[in-house]
């Protein structure tokens, strides 16, 4: 593969050729080398007989992250790491590129797989060093009114600049400051101070909000979140988006994981409804759950464990820097939680409010029900929506969650007061299970009447 970059002359290859290998076939199509000359058999179509550094060329200007899956052998010629970052280089470097044709490409390219945090970072570097900060800091204002320029920085919504000047003058003994706010409308120069400019860019919802939930996954959505301030109004638009939020609510309700259960109601604004607090006490495979993922029927993959989600959490944070609730300065912190749940292993806290020896699968349900309790924390007043057959909810009525925890307000105890552990359908489905959650509700529950 001779290709060098975009505008150079290439220089010939010093690898050598590859040779079918007389080893087995493997199942994996990179752990098969190629021979990549053309025979009767192999590379068989004009295309396919192109010079590979011509084939990459067009794959370049082509802007079609497709043409790789064509086939094996432009999978293996068109899928080098350096080859996809200038095939990504050149879409964002591209001024011949309209408005529209830049957010269709850029949106198709943040679907891919190899477009992780560590891809993106290392996009921006190199994009911002090499091209976009002197072009972006040939339109910086260097003086006002004889102030010096000090510090440019950008608010939580990219886009929004403050920038500081000082005057350090000999007849002053404090430096005078003087800030000015600056606009700078979209796509203008396709990045700002360091980051790309995707307040334009369609959200990869598919494909990173979809299970499974990883940290890795967490971390990017972290990111794309602050490069695209107003992500989650597309998220949730229309009848068609409400019903996808809640859908997904539940997904992420059932896989136990809370990180993404705070990023969809709290970032995303997804309505929570009685069916995702129900889901929270009970089995997460607990009925038909094939429409959720093909793996829940399978049983392939079960909830998100603790310390993976913690973790998750902790990265999310930076979305709602304003609020502590997620941090370890208060009561209600994230600390404070894992050490709760530590004190219940160890025979203490929980077990002395009668609630039998420790369980892992109702610490990963008191885990989602103590975020859904800080979403209700930060959002003050919070609205269930839809109609349920919890105690003292009206349809239209306006909660502080005493459905989750009862009136004394107090984590987690204050759940066996709650409605919810006395619903009818959330002991149904514990009876239904005679297992963990039948137990627990047995012992901090009160049975609907006429129920046992």
């Amino acid at each position: 593969m001779g290709f060098v970059e975009l505008g150079k002359r290439s220089r010939p290859s010093r690898r050598p050729k590859l040779v079918v290998s007389e080893e087995p076939p493997s199942n994996s199509m990179s752990a098969q080398p190629l021979d990549l000359t053309p025979t009767a058999t192999f590379r068989t179509t004009p295309f396919e007989r192109l010079p590979v550094e011509l084939l990459q060329r067009i794959f370049l200007f082509s802007y079609n992250p497709e043409l790789p899956f064509t086939n094996r052998f432009f999978l293996s010629i068109l899928s080098s790491p350096y080859l996809v970052q200038t095939f990504t280089s050149s879409a964002v470097l591209d001024e011949a590129l309209s408005k529209q044709q830049y957010k269709i490409v850029i949106s198709n390219l943040l679907t891919r797989r190899f477009f992780t945090l560590q891809f993106l970072e290392n996009l921006e570097n190199t994009l911002w060093i090499k091209r976009f900060k002197a072009e972006f800091g040939a339109h910086v204002p260097d003086t006002l009114q004889g102030f010096r320029l000090d510090a440019v920085e950008e608010d939580r919504n990219m886009g929004n600049l403050e920038y500081t000047f000082t005057n350090h003058s000999e007849d002053t003994s404090e430096a005078e400051v003087e800030k000015v706010g600056v606009y700078v409308p979209v796509l203008d120069y396709r990045m700002i101070l360091g980051k790309l400019d995707l307040r334009t860019i369609a959200f990869p919802r598919t494909r990173l909000l979809d299970p499974p939930f990883t940290l890795e996954k967490v971390r990017l959505i972290s990111a794309l979140a602050v490069r695209m301030p107003s992500f989650w109004t597309d998220l949730i638009a229309g009848d068609e988006g409400k019903w996808w939020g809640s859908r997904l609510l539940e997904i992420a309700v059932r896989k136990r994981c809370a990180a993404m259960v705070d990023f969809l109601a709290n970032s995303c604004y997804v309505r929570v409804e009685p069916v995702h607090l129900r889901a929270a006490v009970i089995p997460w495979n607990h009925g038909n759950t094939g429409w959720l993922e093909p793996e829940f029927s399978k049983g392939v993959r079960g909830p998100v464990i603790q310390g993976e989600d913690i973790e998750m959490l902790k990265t999310l944070q930076s979305l709602h820097k304003k609020s502590r609730t997620l941090g370890d300065t208060n009561n209600s912190g994230i600390g404070s939680f894992v050490k709760g749940m530590e004190a219940w292993k160890k025979g203490k806290g929980l077990v002395k409010s009668g609630w039998g020896n420790h369980e892992p699968e109702i610490e990963d349900s008191l885990r989602i029900l103590w975020v859904l309790d800080q979403v209700v924390e930060r959002k003050g007043r919070y609205r269930i929506h839809g109609s349920t057959d919890f105690a003292h909810v009206d349809h239209f009525e306006e909660e502080t969650a005493p459905w989750m925890l009862g009136e004394n307000r107090y984590f987690p105890t204050g759940i066996a007061e709650s409605p919810l552990v006395a619903d009818e359908k959330v002991w149904e489905a514990a009876r239904q299970e005679k297992g963990v959650y039948w137990r627990w509700l047995m012992k901090v529950g009160t049975p609907p009447a006429g129920f046992l």
